[in-house]
């Protein structure tokens, strides 16, 4: 039952967790990747690479992986929870990602009927912020995200928050461009939103809902999926500010159609 410090144990468990993540989310990821991190107080120019365990090829997804047991005697490994709250500060000093992960080895302890990571998570939850803790089980290829209601509820508020003030600016005959496009990118990083070409979206309702504000409106109520559209929002505004040479945000059709996209979003974001 103790820990094992082998780095190989440790680092073919880091390559099962990278498997299950890239199965389960359909992108690729990368082992030992450097991301710049540091308070959100400081200008970006004065953080600092680290590196994390498994990262998605976008960044948009961080995880930290701790193949940590019970001891022999069925007591807390108490030094390596403190490598979680390490974790855990790190992963709070990532600015653009909102899917951040410590991923520990499933071990149950029988004479506290408790998972370790179950106990990770209730006697340290006050220092996860946003940080998920996932339960990994190898012999099944089982992942267990025991916190991700709370977690997931936490971003969806900042979500409509985004949502409910580029709504208000795109209604606003009086807004210009630069109040759509200064911060606008940042923002969607901040929030760990993807930009993927539309793809996703296309593929889900189509090429017409993404480029047709009528047809969008026949088919918003179909979703549902947060994930979807912010990526689609955040793709068309790259598209246009950057690569169209004839089209504007204030377009009176790309205008309508951001409303109808934005409304969407924060109707499905809204927790009331």
């Amino acid at each position: 039952m103790s820990n094992s410090d082998n780095p190989r144990i440790g680092a073919e468990f880091q390559s099962q967790v990278l498997r299950w993540f890239a199965d389960n989310y359909q992108m690729r990821f990368d082992l030992e990747t450097e991301i710049d991190i540091g308070s959100a107080l400081l200008d970006p120019s004065e953080y600092k690479k680290h590196k994390f365990d498994v990262v998605s090829e976008d960044q948009s997804i961080i995880v930290e992986c701790k193949r940590y047991t019970w001891t022999q005697s069925w007591n807390v490994p108490s030094a390596k929870m403190g490598f979680c709250n390490e974790a855990a500060f790190y992963l709070s000093l990532v600015q653009k990602s909102h899917r951040k992960f410590i991923a520990m080895l499933r071990s149950y302890n029988p004479k506290r009927n408790e998972t370790l990571a179950e106990y990770y998570y209730r006697t340290n939850k006050h220092l996860l912020g946003d940080v998920v803790i996932a339960e990994f089980d190898p012999a099944t290829n089982d992942m267990r995200f025991i916190n991700e209601k709370e977690i997931t509820s936490i971003w969806k508020a900042r979500v409509n928050k985004f949502a409910n003030k580029y709504l208000k600016l795109y209604e606003n005959p009086v807004t210009e461009r630069q109040e759509v496009s200064a911060t606008f990118a940042d923002e969607c990083f901040a929030l760990g939103l993807r930009m993927d070409c539309e793809d996703s979206f296309i593929a889900e309702y189509g090429m017409e809902a993404a480029r047709d504000t009528s047809a969008l409106k026949r088919i918003s109520n179909e979703i549902i999926d947060t994930d979807i559209l912010a990526s689609e929002i955040f793709s068309r505004w790259r598209y246009i500010t950057h690569w169209s040479h004839y089209e504007s945000l204030f377009d009176d059709d790309n205008r309508e159609w951001f409303i109808e996209a934005f409304n969407r979003l924060r109707t499905i974001t809204d927790l009331q």
